[in-house]
């Protein structure tokens, strides 16, 4: 049987409308994903394939985190590029290496009839995680697409992206697709919500722009044009053909917050967070009101320097009524605590990154920062991290310099900031506990149970609202947050509602 020409072999190229958005011109690094069954894995195939044939010579990289995965979705699976791809490899267009986990495109060499030179899509994985990506580090990626990306570290999704480069490629003179001109290199994500690479996501893509709308990001965050498209099940029109009682399936999930993420595509939760199931965007968060001066206020701390510094700022009602925002009076239950400020010290184009100050200089940003807002009330010292009192060398500690860079090296006279908090066997997994009890607890209030105690966030913290429901658990101890985690602001809420002297910490009287 002879062989078809290219021009007569099949492929179904349909796209949904904002599949097709997410292939426009208008930008070159796209954020796709939001609810279950949007079409991410049906757009990542048909995207790296339309390339493929288009652009002769082109490196596109498709990455999935665990192999097992990639695998599934794109080689065994009946979508995947085996199927998808099989009149193409019958008639010897395109040849699949199993074994090297690439697809390699006939379209090479003078006359565009050659696997040397010609366009290949790599399936990738980085299951090792930072040894695989070491194998990455001189290759030239033209494009990238990042499936399931919020499986994907900061650090990963960055390092790739630094990948991306044409090098030596370009588009060939005879090129009849003169729309590719400039379109390379790009990159594409698809993703649901949750994961830790959630928080990242959200913040450059997700939080930046109303969906859908382009975003020139400036030369410290990539350069690239910025675009988030939500996908929602009800896009694949499919599957709702096909599956008309899917959304009730998803909606039987006993989980309220899986449920958000995968039916409606929520980026306000994390579903693998610590804390997520507890936090509550509606009824944890609170616009700023006056403390009266009756409550106590203190701050805490949990240091650093390559990696961010935290200083948070709590009040705690002693059942005197307060005057809101909105001008109701409302009296909270002894006990319950607000986070009212924060001075969060991090680079201000990477939330992870510290910002390598001398302590000295970290008193004096303490200073600086209560003066300018929170000169009214009376501050006084709360928890911080016990190794913050650890002597070197020179017979001095951390707290020393910070101390002195507050209060002045001359009328400095062992005035405290905070209190050492030395911190117990289990208490990171019984200061989680309790964080998620007050957070349960502020929503039992807005509702009426004057009984609880609760935990609030005042939305001028805006570090602490983007990192702490967004804390990831340990892979290895789901009572316990992922220790590479930007978790600096969730221990200094340890750090306080484990101080002896806090009246809610009755809830769990077994901490020490």
């Amino acid at each position: 049987m002879a062989k078809k020409n290219i021009s007569e072999m099949t492929l179904d190229f349909t796209l949904y409308p904002k599949q097709k958005l997410a292939m426009s011109h208008e930008h070159n690094s796209c954020c796709f994903g939001g609810a279950a069954s949007g079409g991410k894995t049906h757009l990542n195939i048909r995207a790296s394939i339309i390339w493929a044939l288009t652009n002769p010579g082109i490196a596109i990289y498709l990455f999935r985190k665990q192999l097992q995965d990639l695998e599934k979705s794109y080689i065994s699976a009946a979508n995947g590029f085996p199927s998808v791809l099989r009149d193409f490899i019958d008639n010897g267009f395109v040849k699949v290496d199993l074994n090297k986990k690439k697809i390699m495109f006939k379209n090479g060499g003078a006359k565009r009839n050659s696997y040397i030179g010609g366009s290949i899509i790599h399936l990738c994985h980085l299951q090792k995680g930072e040894n695989d990506l070491r194998g990455y580090e001189g290759q030239e990626i033209h494009a990238l697409i990042l499936d399931e990306c919020c499986d994907f570290s900061q650090k990963e999704i960055s390092f790739l992206r630094s990948r991306l480069r044409l090098g030596s490629w370009s588009m060939p003179d005879d090129s009849p697709f003169k729309q590719y001109k400039n379109y390379f290199p790009r990159m594409l994500m698809t993703t649901n919500p949750g994961g830790v690479g959630h928080a990242f996501l959200k913040s450059e893509w997700v939080d930046i722009a109303p969906p859908y709308t382009v975003v020139q990001m400036p030369p410290e965050k990539g350069g690239m044009r910025h675009i988030f498209i939500r996908s929602l099940v009800q896009d694949n029109t499919k599957i709702m053909e096909e599956e008309p009682n899917y959304i009730n399936v998803l909606k039987g999930s006993n989980d309220k917050t899986r449920v958000r993420a995968l039916l409606y595509g929520d980026w306000n939760i994390s579903e693998s967070g610590i804390l997520a199931e507890s936090w509550s965007y509606d009824d944890n968060i609170i616009e700023p009101f006056e403390i009266p001066s009756s409550w106590r206020i203190d701050r805490c701390m949990d240091w650093g320097s390559s990696s961010p510094f935290a200083i948070t700022y709590f009040a705690e009602s002693d059942g005197t009524s307060v005057k809101l925002f909105n001008g109701e009076t409302r009296i909270f239950p002894k006990g319950t605590l607000f986070l009212i400020d924060e001075l969060f010290g991090c680079d201000p184009t990477d939330p992870s990154k510290g910002l390598r100050l001398d302590d000295y200089k970290i008193g004096q940003m303490i200073k600086e920062h209560e003066d300018a807002y929170l000169s009214k009330y009376n501050v006084v010292p709360g928890n911080a991290d016990g190794a913050m009192w650890q002597k070197s060398n020179k017979n001095k500690a951390i707290i020393d310099d910070i101390n002195e860079g507050f209060f002045g090296r001359v009328i400095y006279n062992n005035e405290q900031l905070f209190l050492r908090f030395d911190k117990p066997a289990g208490s990171r997994k019984a200061g989680f506990a309790l964080i998620r009890n007050l957070l349960e607890g502020a929503q039992a209030i807005n509702k009426g149970d004057m009984e609880r105690k609760g935990l609030y966030v005042f939305s001028n913290c805006k570090y602490t609202i983007q990192t702490v429901p967004m804390l990831q658990r340990s892979p290895k101890d789901p009572d316990d947050s992922d220790p590479y985690g930007n978790d600096h602001i969730a221990d200094t809420m340890r750090y306080r509602v484990l101080a002896k002297n806090f009246v809610a910490r009755t809830i769990n009287a077994s901490v020490y």
